[in-house]
């Protein structure tokens, strides 16, 4: 039997490229035979690790079961080997090779003095792991990467320390959504460092479980970047510049961007250029931000409309794309991509509507009380509340009918989606959201026009309609509350106001 295996050479880090290669195997083909047809490719070492989406999979896993992605693979030598090849060969095939070729090189350097071994210098803040690495350590010596642990995250294996973990992103996944934030910042235009997985096959860092190398996230660092925003008042950056972070955090959902996370790099004496880092906690699988989580949040710059080109760079985002490259490169959960598309959906639908991003972030954040609930959650929560309705509406239907089929089904708590079994389901459950949410812009544009004059929230139809029942709902008259499908039959008495929305039959 004849196999197609995708690889690259993580040892030539000059020039990324994917090889193609056909392997003569039995009846059954696994993992460890992966590595038994590598290591006949003439290769000067052997084969320690083959990983998909930067997981490592074990030599009986079985090739069929693996998903069609590309595999990568580690060298049995020291030094640092990308795990990733997958999202360092998306960035070539849309034309962004260039934007990974800073942290490429800083690889390529750090493993020529593997021999001597590479010199890593714990970080004495933050709450994981975090170790800068240089060639010498002589005075002087230019500091070219940062790398972070899986197992050093909090909560994990060597880092025990839970007080700082955040809800949402499990102990080990921060590694992943630092590249991830990378790989999906388009263009560039957010000016993540570029930043890949490796394997650490040093003696600087802890062994996994298995005694295997250490796996983290390793960035390019930011050479002429001496400062963070603390030093700075806020009234010396440009809208610009402050808009990228804000629509970073929100599309990201980044839950930790505090004044300790944005580099600032003096270009000229009064053009100031600010620089995102520390991204582990974005891509959560739960909405939950609090006014304290985004330093930027009370800034004058956001008070300021986005500029035509910040513009065009939001609404040309495409969540279908960006989570089939995060399907495809990583091993995200499938709640979290469903958060994603809504912030996806939040921001470009503010973005269109003129609003700034103030307005947008006040959707998100918890900034009255901390623990109330903000609009945003709350719009997910009434569209998973819907969804699952209009579901059990389906399945009871097919019930009657004597048809039942498979269906899927959502966690009803807060924030929370579940993994769903048809495509159907994600396309009811979004369907609400975009729904919800326009009525949430609209209410801010009503409000900001003084329609609502000293009203808020609380007042409109949005608040009005977290607060009612299902039965409730339905007097409620918004013409965004329609489901995908057609109307029913209007009744021909009683009818008020929206009643002939298919969601009334759930209730019979």
């Amino acid at each position: 039997m004849r196999f197609r295996l995708l690889t690259s050479d993580p040892r030539d880090s000059s020039e990324h490229k994917v090889s193609e290669t056909v392997v003569e195997a039995g009846g059954s083909w696994q993992i460890g035979d992966v590595k038994r047809a590598l290591e006949k490719r003439s290769l000067a070492t052997g084969v320690r690790s083959i990983l998909v989406g930067g997981q490592r999979v074990d030599d009986d896993t079985l090739l069929v079961a693996c998903p069609t992605r590309v595999l990568s693979w580690t060298p049995d030598e020291p030094g640092f080997h990308i795990v990733d090849n997958a999202s360092v060969q998306c960035l070539f095939d849309r034309g962004e090779g260039y934007r990974v070729l800073p942290v490429l090189k800083a690889l390529r350097e750090i493993n020529a003095t593997c021999s001597k071994g590479p010199k890593a210098m714990r970080a004495s803040s933050g709450s994981g792991g975090v170790y800068f690495l240089k060639t010498t350590n002589t005075p002087g010596a230019q500091i070219l990467a940062c790398f972070k642990p899986r197992d050093d995250e909090p909560g994990a294996r060597n880092n025990h320390n839970t007080a700082s973990r955040r809800n949402g992103v499990l102990p080990g996944e921060a590694a992943e959504r630092e590249v991830a934030s990378f790989v999906l910042d388009w263009n560039g235009f957010c000016g993540v460092p570029a930043t890949v997985l490796t394997e650490a096959a040093t003696d600087n860092f802890a062994k996994d479980a298995n005694g295997l190398p250490a796996i983290g996230s390793f960035q390019h660092f930011v050479q002429n970047a001496t400062d963070t925003v603390g030093d700075f008042s806020p009234h010396l950056f440009s809208a610009r510049e402050v808009h990228k972070i804000g629509l970073m955090d929100l599309r990201f959902l980044n839950m930790d961007r505090n004044d300790s996370n944005i580099l600032v790099v003096r270009r000229h004496s009064d053009d100031y250029h600010l620089v995102p880092i520390d991204h582990g906690l974005c891509f959560p699988d739960h909405i939950e931000v609090g006014w304290c989580d985004w330093v930027w949040w009370d800034w004058p710059q956001t008070l300021q409309p986005f500029d035509v080109e910040t513009r065009e760079w939001v609404m040309a985002l495409d969540p279908d794309e960006d989570v089939g490259i995060l399907k495809r490169c990583f091993s995200i959960r499938s709640p979290c991509l469903r958060v994603y598309r809504c912030m996806v959906m939040l921001l470009k639908k503010g973005v269109s509507a003129g609003l700034n991003l103030r307005d947008i972030a006040s959707v998100v954040i918890r900034a009255r009380d901390i623990d109330e609930p903000s609009a945003m959650e709350k719009t997910v929560t009434r569209a998973l509340e819907l969804a699952c309705l209009m579901e059990t509406n389906t399945r009871s239907r097919a019930n009657r009918s004597g048809s039942m089929h498979k269906s899927s089904s959502f966690d009803a708590s807060l924030g929370s989606i579940v993994s769903v079994e048809k495509d159907v389901s994600d396309e009811l459950f979004f369907s609400y959201v975009d729904r919800l949410l326009e009525d949430v812009v609209a209410e801010i544009i009503e409000r900001k026009m003084g329609s609502f004059g000293d009203r808020d929230f609380n007042g409109s139809w949005f608040s009005a309609s977290t607060r009612s029942s299902p039965s409730e709902l339905t007097k409620i008259a918004s013409p965004r509350l329609l489901p995908i499908g057609k109307l029913s039959p209007q009744s021909s008495e009683g009818s008020v106001g929206v009643v002939s929305l298919p969601i009334l039959s759930l209730q019979q």
